[in-house]
């Protein structure tokens, strides 16, 4: 294959560009995010027998430190510094329609929790760059690859635009029940916070998109910029598509693409991860469509403190998570 290349988008000492598909969207990303942040993404997977040699705060400053142009910076860690790594672990995501916009904050929270789960059961990778790591899953790759935080953004920006969500929506929540459960301090955009509160948006709702607008739009088309909001909603899409989160809230399309206003609120699960077999992919989405039903039905809450959520991913990447890891969970008392 052609060898890595210093001036191409990803500027790779181990991923040639080719690796890359030659669409113009995933150029300019790749390049956006190396722009934005000021050095190349990189993500730092421990081989085997080495988890937990550096911590998450060592990892997020490591792009900033290490020495550019060497293949292997890092001991005992497998180095990628590409976002092709990240964005080529691919996953099953599935879509579902929820009958209300309250609906589907309900079951986007719950999926919030369900992820870790689902990523521990469904792990399928436990090789980077031909070396076998110390983790069986993906999304440590996808979020550290993908990761266009500048240097001055690590204290206030709590993590990578490819990372677990970092607030619940749910309506139904009590000013005591978001203080217990939104334990963690996300970034918001306040100004875009304001906009939506003045026109009538509750706080949480608010606060869930202004926590999406702190991110920059990392890729738009020229002619987005001249469309109508109202009819078009390309430059939303832009962003909301590059908040690469567990679970989605996804608006009814922009009336161009929904006229007949058929397309309602819907909830993304993005995590599994993809399996060799169509039947094992098609049993993934059968469950957790059956799982949405229950818990639509049901009223079934699995929520916990945003905190743990964030400790039941790191534990879902460790070697045999789904049979020999211990999560937090929700108990029937309501108690975790």
């Amino acid at each position: 294959p052609p060898s890595p290349s210093p001036d191409g988008p990803c500027q790779s000492v181990t991923c040639p560009d080719p690796a890359t598909s030659p669409h113009p969207r995933y150029k300019a990303l790749t390049a956006n995010v190396r722009l934005r942040k000021g050095v190349k993404a990189g993500a730092f997977i421990p081989r085997e027998g080495h988890w937990g040699a550096l911590s998450p705060a060592e990892i997020d400053r490591l792009p900033f430190e290490i020495t550019q142009g060497v293949e292997d910076p890092v001991p005992n860690h497998i180095y990628m510094d590409c976002c092709a790594y990240g964005a080529a672990q691919c996953c099953v995501q599935a879509t579902f329609l929820a009958r209300s916009l309250s609906e589907a904050r309900f079951l986007t929270d719950q999926y919030l929790v369900l992820s870790p789960i689902f990523l521990a059961l469904s792990a399928a990778s436990p090789f980077f760059r031909g070396l076998v790591a110390d983790v069986d899953a993906r999304m440590m790759t996808f979020s550290q690859t993908w990761d266009d935080r500048q240097l001055e953004e690590l204290g206030t920006v709590r993590n990578s635009r490819a990372s677990a969500n970092d607030l619940y929506i749910g309506e139904d929540l009590s000013a005591e029940q978001c203080a217990k459960l939104n334990d963690v301090q996300p970034a918001v955009h306040v100004a875009t916070q304001r906009v939506l509160e003045e026109a009538g948006v509750d706080p949480l709702l608010a606060a869930h998109v202004g926590h999406l607008f702190v991110r920059d739009v990392l890729i738009t088309l020229p002619d987005a910029l001249t469309k109508s909001d109202e009819d078009n909603a390309d430059l939303w899409e832009q962003l909301q598509g590059t908040n690469w989160g567990s679970a989605r809230l996804k608006p009814p399309p922009a009336r161009s693409a929904n006229p007949d206003a058929a397309i309602g609120w819907r909830v993304e699960f993005r995590i599994p991860e993809v399996q060799i077999t169509d039947f094992e992919n098609a049993a993934i989405v059968a469950v957790v469509r059956v799982l949405t039903e229950a818990i639509a039905a049901n009223k079934v809450d699995y929520r916990i403190p945003i905190s743990l959520c964030d400790e039941n991913f790191a534990r879902a990447h460790r070697r045999k998570a789904a049979s020999e890891g211990k999560f937090w969970w929700r108990t029937g008392e309501g108690k975790v």
